[in-house]
C-alpha cells in the first residue's frame, strides 16, 4: 500500500529533526559568512586635517596630482577615496562620515592612497585617491621682539597738533613663522579725533599683515598710550586797510584814504589762511576810534586801541602793531552845538 500525500509530507518535516535542524543552522552560518564577508568597492568622501607639530605651524596646502583638475588649487580638506573591502565595514564608514587627522613635521608631498594617512586597520584596501597628492608647507614658530608702532587716526581741535605719541611698554614679543614675522605689523591705532589736551589712554595690540603670528604668552595684549599735544598757534604780519570809527561831536574827512595799520595776529594756520584771504578781499578792516578828547589842531591820531570789522575768529588773537605807536593822518572837524 503506498503511503499518503501527508504522511510523506510528515515524513519530510517531522521526522530526524536533530539532523536537519543541525543542517539549517550550519547552512544559515554559511550565508551569513558569505554576507558578511562580500568584498564590494565603494567612493566614500572623507575629511582630512593635517596637524603640525606642537611648535609648527602649516603654511600652505595645494593640491599637486589630481583627476579632477584641481591641481594647483587650495587643498579644502576633502578626499574621496575608493575602498575595497567587507561590504558592511564599507557601509558603517560611509554612515560614519568621520574626519581623520594626518600629523605633519615637514615640507614635501603627500600621497593621499597611503594606508598610513588612514586608520582603516586590515581588510580595507585603498585603491584610489581624489586629488591624489597634496603639497603641505610647515614652518617652525620662532619669538622675535619688534617695536609697538603708533597709527594716528584724525585730528585733533584746530588749535592743537600732535606733538608726540608715547606707548609703554614699546616693546612686544610675538610668535610666529620667520617668513611672516618679516612683514609683520603690530601696533596701536590712536585715535585724536577733537583732543584739547594731553591724554593717556589704555589700547589693544593690532596685528596686521599677518595670518599666524600672534603675541607671546608673557607679552601684555594691551598697552599705555600717551598723546601729547602742543598750541597749534603760529604768529604772522598782516596790513589791514583801516576804518574809522568817529566819537560823537566829531567829524572826519581822510586826508590818506589808502591809510593801513601792519598787524601782528596768533592762532591756528589754517584759521589765519582764512583771515588773510578776508583781509585781501576787502571784507576784513581795521577798526580805529577816535577819542573824544582829540585835540582840532591834532593832524595825526595815536592808534590806542584797534578792533577788526567784522571780528576775528574766536582762535585768533591781536598781538601787536609793528611797529607798535603807529599813527595815521586825518582832518578832524568838531560839529557845532
Amino acid at each position: 500500500m503506498s503511503a499518503s500525500p501527508v504522511s510523506i509530507l510528515k515524513g519530510i518535516f517531522f521526522t530526524d529533526l536533530h539532523n536537519k535542524g543541525t543542517a539549517l543552522v550550519l547552512a544559515l552560518a554559511v550565508w551569513a559568512f558569505a554576507y558578511y564577508n562580500k568584498q564590494e568597492t565603494m567612493a566614500i568622501d572623507f575629511q582630512l586635517i593635517f596637524e603640525p607639530e606642537p611648535n609648527a605651524v602649516i603654511l600652505e596646502q595645494t593640491v599637486r596630482e589630481s583627476t579632477r583638475d584641481q591641481a594647483g588649487r587650495e587643498f579644502k580638506g576633502i578626499v574621496r577615496l575608493t575602498l575595497k573591502g567587507q561590504g558592511t565595514r564599507l557601509r558603517d564608514l560611509q554612515q560614519g562620515k568621520e574626519s581623520h587627522s594626518f600629523r605633519v613635521s615637514s615640507e614635501g608631498d603627500i600621497r593621499l592612497d597611503r594606508e598610513d594617512v588612514w586608520p582603516f586597520g586590515a581588510g580595507i584596501e585603498i585603491e584610489k585617491a581624489e586629488p591624489q597628492v597634496v603639497y603641505v608647507l610647515v614652518e617652525d614658530l620662532v619669538e622675535r621682539s619688534r617695536t609697538v608702532s603708533k597709527n594716528e587716526v584724525g585730528y585733533p581741535d584746530s588749535s592743537f597738533r600732535v606733538k608726540e605719541i608715547r606707548v609703554e611698554p614699546a616693546e612686544v614679543t610675538l610668535r610666529g613663522p620667520y617668513s611672516e614675522l618679516r612683514d609683520v605689523w603690530v601696533g596701536v591705532d590712536v585715535d585724536v579725533t577733537g583732543l584739547k589736551e594731553t591724554t593717556t589712554k589704555k589700547y589693544d595690540l593690532v596685528i596686521k599683515r599677518a595670518k599666524f603670528t600672534t603675541i607671546a604668552g608673557e607679552s601684555s595684549r594691551e598697552v599705555e598710550v600717551t598723546t601729547v599735544l602742543e598750541s597749534n598757534d603760529i604768529t604772522q604780519e598782516f596790513t589791514v586797510q583801516l576804518k574809522y570809527a568817529m566819537s560823537a561831536g566829531f567829524r572826519n574827512s581822510v586826508k590818506r584814504p589808502e591809510s593801513t595799520l601792519n598787524v601782528i595776529l596768533k592762532g591756528p594756520e589754517k584759521e589765519l589762511a582764512q583771515v588773510e584771504a578776508s583781509i585781501q578781499s576787502g571784507e576784513l578792516l581795521a577798526m580805529v576810534e577816535i577819542p573824544q578828547e582829540q585835540e582840532l589842531e591834532d593832524e595825526y591820531i595815536l592808534i590806542k586801541e584797534l578792533r577788526f570789522d567784522p571780528t576775528l575768529p574766536p582762535n585768533v588773537k591781536f598781538i601787536k602793531l609793528n611797529p607798535p605807536g603807529q599813527s595815521f593822518e586825518l582832518d578832524v572837524e568838531r560839529i557845532d552845538e
